[in-house]
């Protein structure tokens, strides 16, 4: 077997080289910065999408707000709606009684 990396890299031919392990060293340490690259950027991708969430839940927490404020206007607005209507009503009933 070759000492390219594939196989074990020792053999009764081919004994393991310093040159070897630092070949594999090198390897393994490059295939832990590209874990780590990858690890920051799924890392930034969950922050952003929590700091999207946090603008979206404060967004919805605005309108249900401002839809709340605008149910207890519309109540406000019917219930002088109502009560003018009671009074046009106590007024025609007046002038139809004479």
């Amino acid at each position: 077997m070759s000492d390219d990396g594939r196989g074990s890299g020792s053999t009764a031919d081919n004994p393991v080289t310093l040159e070897f392990l630092a070949r594999q060293g090198r390897r393994v340490l490059d295939e832990l910065a590209t874990l780590r690259d990858g690890m920051n950027v799924l890392m930034e991708i969950v922050l952003r999408h929590e700091r999207e969430f946090e603008r979206l839940n404060g967004k919805l927490d605005d309108m249900l707000r401002q839809m709340t404020v605008m149910v207890a206007q519309q109540q406000r607005f019917g219930d002088r709606l109502l009560s003018l209507d009671e009074r046009v009503h106590a007024v025609e009933n007046r002038q139809a009684s004479p």
